[in-house]
């Protein structure tokens, strides 16, 4: 009897990976297989944004609240995030066009300021985030 997708996700994944590799395509589950498939590149490119996020986040709090005890665990989460970044676009390059829209890091910028200005209650300035582009470019590349 082969497990329900809503109840058993593990048994499903099984199930419909030995239909698969025995060739029993009409009984696959094609619709929630379709359905994983999509989910799947959506997390990839979720992944990569919050990554980008959490870069951002660090490196204005790095350069607006100078702090010895914080800034060498800021570095290390900028540095670990940008490895992250290009370890999911090694696993799936098509990911590149997401990250080179420039849509993509305005998005994850304010967001990032807006997280930094709610955890500090202060007011950051808004200088021109695309210096903080040159340097997440600079630490994905540093990451490579």
């Amino acid at each position: 009897m082969r497990a329900a997708y809503d109840s058993d996700f593990a048994q499903w994944t099984s199930e419909q990976a030995e239909l698969l590799r025995t060739g029993q395509f009409d009984q696959l589950d094609v619709d929630h297989i379709i359905e994983e498939l999509v989910g799947v590149s959506g997390r990839d490119r979720r992944e990569m944004i919050n990554r980008l996020e959490t870069m951002f986040e660090h490196m204005l709090k790095r350069d607006m609240f100078p702090s010895d005890d914080a800034l060498r665990g800021w570095n290390v989460t900028v540095s670990r995030n940008a490895s992250k970044i290009v370890r999911i676009l090694e696993s799936s390059p098509s990911l590149l066009q997401v990250l080179s829209a420039e849509a993509t890091w305005w998005k994850a910028f304010h967001s990032a300021r807006r997280h930094v200005m709610e955890e500090y209650v202060s007011k950051i300035p808004s200088d021109d985030p695309k210096l903080y582009f040159a340097k997440a470019m600079f630490e994905i590349e540093k990451a490579q």
